[in-house]
């Protein structure tokens, strides 16, 4: 068991560290490594939050349609809570740090929002999937077709070419796991480009509409907030993620 000399719980370094990394995560919590200017070793933990707190902002703030779709516009699509999603972004990345990925993979515009973060703290590159071609995204590019629940209408995603090869290893980060229609796309596209998908994280799943088993066997998933049924109108949120 880790035995950190010095409890923390902030986000920044105190000025004598000028280098750190995380080494894993225990329970609820991450361990981190410092390596200050005295070349003393620090091992440092935060606590594990976004997991909980995106529950009960799902538990308080989020409604749900009649169509079952989950309506999350008050601090993810449309008025993003950065504070919470650069929490849940670091989480994922920790997830699968010891995977090794060489890119994060995601597809616009929701999924962007937690793929930044996580990309920043595993210090990889994001490779964002167009929805639409712009007149500066030219040929050669991959392509996948999907059924888009939430517009419903065909959607398709594009990457260039040039941004993925057989040597990447791609983590998917995706905002919603449901169906399944549009991380199954994701891996289409990087079987495209030869690349090996090690991971997928999102941030909300709702299992009762059995994406995970669409999903490629062998293909790690975690999600950070997992819904069981809506029920009357009521998001019910698995135990433990009270």
């Amino acid at each position: 068991m880790y035995s950190p000399s010095i409890p923390w719980t902030g986000d920044s370094v105190c000025a004598p560290c000028t280098r750190w990394t995380h080494i894993g995560a225990q329970n609820d919590t991450l361990i981190h490594l410092y390596l200050p200017l005295s070349g003393k070793v620090i091992l440092m933990t935060t606590e594990r939050r976004s997991q909980n707190e995106l529950a009960q902002r799902i538990r308080s703030d989020a409604t749900a349609g009649a169509d079952g779709l989950i309506r999350m516009q008050g601090f993810i699509h449309h008025l993003a809570d950065s504070n919470l999603l650069k929490r849940c972004g670091e989480e994922l990345a920790e997830q699968f740090r010891h995977l090794s990925p060489t890119k994060i993979l995601t597809a616009e515009v929701s999924g962007i929002l937690a793929s930044l973060p996580a990309g920043l703290e595993l210090g990889i590159p994001v490779l964002i999937a167009r929805k639409e071609l712009p007149k500066t995204m030219q040929e050669p590019f991959f392509h996948e077709s999907l059924h888009s629940r939430t517009k419903g209408r065909k959607m398709d995603l594009f990457i260039l070419k040039e941004c993925i090869g057989s040597y990447d290893r791609l983590l998917i980060i995706d905002d919603v796991l449901a169906r399944g229609e549009t991380t199954s796309a994701l891996i289409r596209l990087a079987d495209s480009a030869g690349a090996e998908v090690v991971g997928v994280g999102v941030l909300v799943e709702k299992v009762y509409e059995e994406g995970r088993e669409r999903i490629r066997a062998g293909i790690p998933v975690h999600a950070l907030c997992t819904i069981t049924a809506i029920e009357d109108g009521e998001i019910r949120v698995a135990e433990g993620e009270q």
